[in-house]
């Protein structure tokens, strides 16, 4: 095998061996008797402030699928008076771009809203319940975006009185079926930043190795 085919062989390899990760998902939880809010950032502000104070039963913690998810099943906490936001990190490949859809049964009495990299797809004052049925429109948080290819975010904010139902986030890429967040939702994986270091450094050592045999 001639030395020149070498490095490309190795570099298939060490791609090979680099982590990837599709969406990550962090929820936060907290006491909050906060009314109805007039805004989606006035949402973020409250559950932010409240997240500040921890009390017992309440957390931030990251979860590997976003389905039937509760205060009280992640932390073991109250099913009244808490405040919720979630934050979906995920990534878009260049042929998954384009026009998407994405839809949140929660359980936020008190209302919430749905924000995709800082901008509002749905805001509800009113008690938001979906009881596990996407049929009634007014009873989830739902929303249309044009995406294009890179990284994103996901927000879910919302205030619950009672009594702390199940709730999950899903996403439809170019119309087509839903699938829910989470750690193998099918998005682009990307190598870390860290791996990406470790790969060029490796590539390198490689082609210098390469040279000097030549």
């Amino acid at each position: 095998m001639s030395t020149l085919h070498i490095p490309a062989l190795a570099a298939a390899a060490l791609l090979a061996l680099v982590p990837a990760r599709a969406s990550e998902i962090e929820v936060t939880t907290a006491y909050s008797t906060a009314p109805a809010q007039p805004t989606a950032q006035a949402y973020l502000a409250v559950v932010n402030v409240a997240a500040q104070t921890p009390h017992a039963g309440y957390g931030t913690t990251t979860i590997a699928l976003y389905d039937n998810v509760s205060n009280h099943g992640l932390f073991g906490g109250p099913v009244t008076d808490i405040g919720f936001k979630s934050v979906i990190d995920f990534v878009v490949a260049p042929d998954k771009a384009g026009d998407w859809a994405f839809r949140a049964g929660v359980d936020f009495g008190r209302g919430g809203a749905m924000l995709l990299d800082g901008a509002v797809l749905d805001f509800n004052a009113s008690n938001v319940w979906w009881g596990g049925s996407y049929a009634d429109l007014g009873s989830y948080l739902h929303g249309l975006a044009t995406v294009e290819s890179g990284a994103h975010q996901l927000v879910l904010v919302g205030l619950e009185e009672c009594c702390d139902g199940g709730q999950q986030a899903q996403f439809s890429v170019a119309g087509g079926p839903y699938q829910t967040f989470g750690s193998a939702d099918g998005l682009s994986p990307v190598p870390e930043p860290a791996a990406y270091a470790m790969l060029l450094a490796g590539l390198a050592g490689l082609a210098a190795r390469a040279r000097h045999r030549r």
